[in-house]
């Protein structure tokens, strides 16, 4: 008997040389995805919810919202974090290719110092950065200027 006779025919002794017993996986029972179904109609109803009471609800002021969409500072801010994050990309890549490069220098020196470094930048990325908060600083009111952690 062959193996792809064994789907036309569900009593046939079904073994192949793998080692595998063919019959119980053509005799397994259907699966019922009842609770499965459930979930899915609660958290697609949860989600109507939110969408509905974010559409409806007065006290979301919405005409507020839209203004602030149209301040020059906030275009401000966004433009200085995009820049900034570009220059971050250039930065990071830059600096990752050449560790990369001097990880697979010949001189164990620079390529153990470079695997170093490899380990330990990511370390100092948990820290804030002394420059980002030099760039910010500038445009906070003068009474907030002194205080570090606005940023």
């Amino acid at each position: 008997m062959d193996i792809a006779n064994t789907a036309t025919e569900p009593n046939a002794k079904a073994t192949a040389n793998d080692g595998l017993d063919r019959q119980l996986l053509l005799g397994r029972p259907h699966q019922r995805h009842g609770a499965l179904w459930l979930t899915a109609a609660i958290v697609l109803f949860v989600i109507f919810l939110v969408g509905y009471s974010l559409v409806t609800n007065p006290r979301f002021e919405w005409n507020i919202v839209f203004g602030w969409f149209t301040s020059e500072r906030l275009f401000t801010g966004l433009l200085r974090t995009l820049g900034l994050t570009a220059i971050s990309m250039v930065v990071g890549i830059v600096v990752g290719v050449l560790l990369a490069l001097a990880r697979l220098a010949p001189n164990f020196i620079v390529a153990g110092a470079a695997a170093f470094l490899v380990c330990a930048l990511p370390w100092r990325s948990c820290l804030r950065p002394a420059a980002v908060l030099g760039l910010y600083r500038r445009d906070l009111p003068a009474d907030r200027r002194r205080n570090p952690l606005w940023a």
